[in-house]
């Protein structure tokens, strides 16, 4: 859990979400914890945040 949450914000932080977003279909112009949520969702399968 702890280390799932740290590599969301490595990639929102660092701004990989251009080519990430691109690639997983991250809404574009949403913010990045809406990002993050959709992200955990997608990597855990449920609600997390």
């Amino acid at each position: 859990m702890e280390s799932t949450s740290y590599a969301i914000f490595l990639c929102t932080r660092h701004n990989v979400a251009g080519n990430f977003s691109y690639n997983h279909g991250i809404v574009h112009g949403k913010s990045a914890q809406d990002n993050s949520e959709w992200l955990a969702e997608v990597l855990l399968g449920e609600d997390v945040l």
